[in-house]
This record gives structure tokens, sequence and C-alpha cells, in this order.
């Protein structure tokens, strides 16, 4: 799917029945999906550089039964920027939002950049525990680290952004998965 592409919810009844299919019976789980995404390898390259928060997705699926934790409470909502998304940065993740050069030593630059990534991602990543609904159009979801997003539909599109920011990533793809959903985006969340 092309960042020019958006989801539009179909029309077509044996199109809607699949797609429930899909949502009643999710295949996979996040970690899982993210390896095998393409579109979305540089955020899954950050995501593996924090192995902390990378565990959680596991946490959430056992592996040996096939079977995840069925609290829907728990389910991980990841609003993941597209490879597009993240070379239109005008900083690399790593870069912000601690600035590097402010770093006395090698080891204090390896800290900012470790804090810097992880920042990102965690500003892209929301248990689903971690909302509240406005209305049948929107809600607020609380990120890793705090951040508030709001989850919009309009015009039978999806779109989110901070919650005290003005500007909306549209989300072109929604992958369900048994411990959540890969929602992908056509910008960043955070900018530089």
């Amino acid at each position: 799917i092309s960042p020019m592409d958006h989801i539009v919810l179909p029309n077509n009844e044996q199109h809607q029945k699949q797609q429930q299919q899909q949502i009643d019976n999710p295949k996979g789980d996040i970690s899982s999906a993210l390896i095998q995404r393409q579109d979305l390898s540089y955020f899954s390259k950050y995501l593996r550089d924090s192995p902390n928060l990378y565990k959680k997705f596991e946490d959430h699926f056992n592996a040996d039964s096939d079977l995840i934790n069925l609290d829907s409470s728990k389910q991980i909502l990841i609003f993941a920027p597209n490879n597009d998304a993240i070379t239109q940065l005008s900083k690399k993740p790593w870069e912000f939002p601690q600035n590097i050069d402010n770093a006395s030593n090698e080891k204090d630059e390896d800290l900012i950049i470790q804090n810097n990534i992880l920042n990102f991602v965690e500003s892209h990543v929301s248990e689903t525990e971690n909302f509240k609904i406005y209305n049948s159009n929107s809600a607020e979801f609380k990120t890793f680290n705090g951040k508030n997003l709001i989850l919009e539909k309009s015009n039978e599109l999806f779109r989110v952004k901070l919650k005290d920011s003005d500007n909306w990533s549209n989300i072109i793809n929604i992958q369900i998965l048994a411990n959540g959903a890969i929602l992908t985006i056509d910008s960043s969340i955070i900018q530089a």
C-alpha cells in the first residue's frame, strides 16, 4: 500500500465477512508480523534496539500454547510509521529529542542515543487498557512514555495525532493480530 492509499470501509459484503473473520480469528503476533513487514523495517529495527520494550510484545503471546493473553485490556497498538515516514524526518530518531552533541563522552552519547530511540518507539505504542472513548469517532490513548494520542475516524478514514499537536498521521493499513494491532501511519507521530 502506498502512502497515497487510504483505508476505506468496504461496501462489498463478502469482503466485510473476510475482514470480520480476520478480526474474530487473528493470526500471529506483533513480533512476528513486524519481522515480515518490509515497509516497517526501519521502525522494527528501532523497536529491536529497545529489548525491554520488545519483550513486552512477546509477553502478550504464549508461543508454547499458541494462545494469547485473552484479557483485551492488554492488547498492544503500534502506530508504526512506514519507512518513507521515517526517512522524511528532519533528524534520525536517535538524534532527538536530546541532542547527542551535548554528550561529554562516548558513554553519554550512547545513553542519549538509546534514550532517544526508546522515546521514539514508545511514542508510537500503547496498550488498549490506556484509553478513553470520546464518541463513536474518536478515542484517546496513552503511549508507553505517557504521551496522549488521539485516534479519530474522519470520513471513513482513520488518523492519529498527539493530543497537543495539530499534525495528523493518516493510518494507511491496519493489521489485526493475536496480541494487538499494527496501524501503519504515513508520518511519524513525533517530529524533531
